[in-house]
C-alpha cells in the first residue's frame, strides 16, 4: 500500500497535479526517437510536444517524465519471467557501444509493453523497487517520489526486515544521470552506467525539505523536537555538496495481511464488516505547510 504526495504546481502546462478523469481514455505520450533523440533540443521540443498533449479531462496520476524515464530505462534481467518472452524495445548506441534491451514498461505481466496512464508498468508490479522515482514537474536537484511505501501486508512477516532495508522512504536509490537535457539513462547498474557515459548518484527521498533551516544547527534542534519523522542533515543527492534539512517519510507498516480468496481484494476473514482494511496514520510535515 502507497498513499501519494504531490503539491499542486503548474508548472510545463497542465503536466504536474493529480486529478481524476472525466475521459476515461489516457493521456497522450509521443516517445523519443531512440538513438536519435541525442540532441538537446530536439529532446525539450518533445517535453514541450508531451505537456501541451495533456488534457484536463484525463485522469492524471504520475508524471509524462515518470513515464518518460520508465521507457529508456532498462527492465531489470533478473526477474522471473516464467514462459513470457520479453522482447527488446530499446537500442543503446554510445560510441562504439552497443546494447538492444526491453525498457521498464515490459514485464512478464505487461510483456507487451502497454501504456497504462503514466505509470511505469515495472515499479507497479515489483516491490520494494530498485530505483528511485521521481515528482513531476522535474526538478534535477530534488529527486522526489509520488508514492510514500505506507504499508506492506503479507502473510509471512518474515520479510519485513527486506522491506524495511529496502523502502525508498530511508534508503537512498541510485539512478544513472547523464550530462545532458534528458538526464535519465538506460542503465540501471554502475558498471553499465559508466559505459554509457553517465554517473552514478544516490537520491534521497524525502517528505519535506526544510528550506528555511540553513545550518547543522538548526536542523539537529528540529530532528530533537520531532518524534514522528527523521531528520537529517545532507546532500539530496551524492553528487551535490549542498546539505539540506530533510525530512524523510516514517518507515512502511510491515505487519500480516488480512485472510481473502487468492487474489481478491474484496471482504475479508475479519471484522468489522468483514472487510479488507487498514487503518493509515498521516504523516507529520513539520514546517505545517
Amino acid at each position: 500500500k502507497q498513499w501519494y504526495q504531490r503539491r499542486v504546481a503548474i508548472t510545463a502546462g497542465r503536466a504536474s497535479y493529480m486529478r481524476e478523469g472525466t475521459n476515461t481514455q489516457r493521456q497522450t505520450y509521443t516517445q523519443g526517437r531512440g538513438v536519435l533523440e541525442t540532441d538537446d533540443e530536439v529532446y525539450l521540443a518533445r517535453l514541450e510536444q508531451n505537456y501541451a498533449a495533456i488534457t484536463a479531462d484525463k485522469g492524471l496520476h504520475e508524471s509524462f517524465l515518470y513515464y518518460d524515464m520508465c521507457r529508456y530505462r532498462e527492465s531489470n534481467a533478473g526477474l522471473f519471467h516464467a514462459d513470457q518472452k520479453i522482447a527488446n524495445d530499446r537500442l543503446l548506441i554510445v560510441g562504439k557501444y552497443r546494447k538492444m534491451y526491453p525498457s521498464a514498461k515490459r514485464t512478464r505481466q505487461n510483456p507487451g509493453g502497454a501504456q497504462r496512464g503514466f505509470e511505469c508498468p515495472e515499479e507497479r508490479d515489483y516491490f520494494p523497487y530498485w530505483a528511485p522515482t521521481l515528482q513531476g514537474p522535474y526538478d534535477p536537484e530534488y529527486q522526489r517520489t509520488p508514492w510514500i511505501d505506507a504499508a506492506y501486508l503479507t502473510n509471512d512477516r518474515r520479510k519485513c526486515g527486506e522491506i524495511n532495508r529496502n523502502t525508498f522512504n530511508t534508503n537512498g536509490k541510485y539512478r544513472c544521470v547523464l550530462n545532458r537535457a534528458r538526464d535519465y539513462a538506460t542503465s540501471i547498474t554502475e558498471e553499465g552506467c559508466t559505459a554509457e557515459g553517465g554517473t552514478w548518484v544516490l537520491f534521497e527521498s524525502y517528505l519535506e525539505v526544510l528550506e528555511n533551516i540553513q545550518t547543522a544547527e538548526e536542523c539537529g534542534e528540529v530532528a530533537a523536537r520531532n518524534a514522528v519523522n527523521t531528520v537529517v542533515w545532507k546532500p539530496l543527492r551524492s553528487d551535490s555538496q549542498v546539505n539540506k534539512c530533510i525530512v524523510q517519510a516514517p518507515a512502511p507498516v510491515c505487519t500480516k495481511a488480512p485472510t481473502t480468496r487468492a487474489n481478491h481484494l474484496g471482504n475479508a476473514e475479519s471484522k468489522p464488516l468483514y472487510s479488507s482494511w487498514f487503518n493509515l496514520n498521516l504523516p507529520h510535515f513539520p514546517s505545517g505547510e
